[in-house]
């Protein structure tokens, strides 16, 4: 089990930059490139074609405990349904000033965040054949390992 975090910071005209800033497997000294958009704004569905080929086509990793439910993939019951999206880069130009203004930059790539009908998060990268789920952590403003079976 890695136990990571990640600094976040929001800029005046909704731009959004989030940077893992430290991880309990990688010495201190290790770059994790800068995920971030120039616009918070989410986009709503119904999306277009193009944008429901890019989510359908890639493969759902996700938690260990769900992963035997899913098999890898959603299902309608679910309720994995794509409610919204927002477009997201991720750039190791602004960890690592040298890596600027160079043409074809494989650490630059363009992604998408999905969030779900059901809360619950996606993330990917467009040229990954894969989307990462992320599963909730917290409840009612509460961590979820430390609600009461009562509490739900």
């Amino acid at each position: 089990m890695s136990l990571d975090f990640y600094l976040v910071s929001y800029d005046d005209v909704g731009g959004i930059a989030c940077r893992k800033v430290g991880d309990s497997d990688r010495p201190l000294t290790y770059h994790a490139p800068i995920f971030w958009t120039s616009s918070s704004t989410f986009i709503e569905s119904p999306f277009s074609p193009e944008e429901d080929h890019i989510y359908n086509c890639r493969l759902h990793l996700r938690p260990l405990a769900e992963d035997h439910q899913s098999h890898n993939h959603l299902s309608p019951s679910d309720d994995g349904a794509v409610s919204r999206m927002l477009y997201i880069n991720s750039s190791y130009d602004l960890v690592i000033p040298d890596l600027a203004g160079t043409t074809a930059n494989p650490r630059h790539v363009e992604g998408r965040i999905w969030q779900y009908r059901n809360g619950t998060f996606g993330f990917g990268f467009l040229r990954d054949n894969y989307i990462i789920d992320l599963k909730h952590i917290a409840k009612n403003g509460h961590i979820l390992d430390t609600i009461e079976p009562n509490d739900s």
